[in-house]
């Protein structure tokens, strides 16, 4: 874990990876909230719809035995107004559609950044795993070597 009291590559950049995720986090937060407000703006622009049409349907129904101008005119201004409504609607539904678009760019954005940090630290963690290895082998050899005396190995070589 340590190596000479420092610690490893590999950890030290735990710290960014962490970061990393909670940026990405982030994102899928921002993302759902804005799914969410974009259901909630398309359920007003379907009500706004439905309600002008029953209004529009009620009229056309109370009108078939004859209605003032004034009330015409007071029917066709609401309508209009109506209308007016159903376009603003419309335009934020468009524009939660660009937000959400938006959003998603960024969540694949962050998710390849925190996918990039993890396939590093992992280069990184192999890198240092085949450096401990080497290293263990290195101590066992130098410990093999130091196990016997030097005459002992002169014995062993002339038997």
């Amino acid at each position: 874990m340590c190596d000479g009291g420092r610690l490893k590559k590999s950890k030290r950049l735990e710290p960014v990876k962490k970061i990393a995720e909670g940026r990405e986090a982030a994102a899928a937060g921002q993302l759902a909230e804005s799914v969410q407000k974009q259901r909630d703006n398309k359920e007003q622009l379907e009500k706004l719809k439905s309600y002008r049409d029953d209004y529009v349907a009620g009229f056309k129904q109370q009108g078939m035995g004859g209605i003032s101008a004034m009330r015409l005119q007071d029917y066709q201004a609401f309508v209009r107004k109506l209308n007016l409504a159903i376009d603003a609607q419309a335009k934020v539904v468009e524009e939660g559609n660009i937000k959400i678009n938006e959003h998603q760019q960024v969540l694949k954005e962050k998710n390849g950044q925190k996918k990039a940090m993890e396939k590093l630290i992992g280069g990184i963690k192999k890198k240092e795993a085949v450096i401990d290895e080497k290293k263990e082998q290195n101590e066992a050899d130098d410990r093999g070597k130091g196990g016997g005396s030097g005459a002992d190995t002169l014995m062993w070589r002339f038997s």
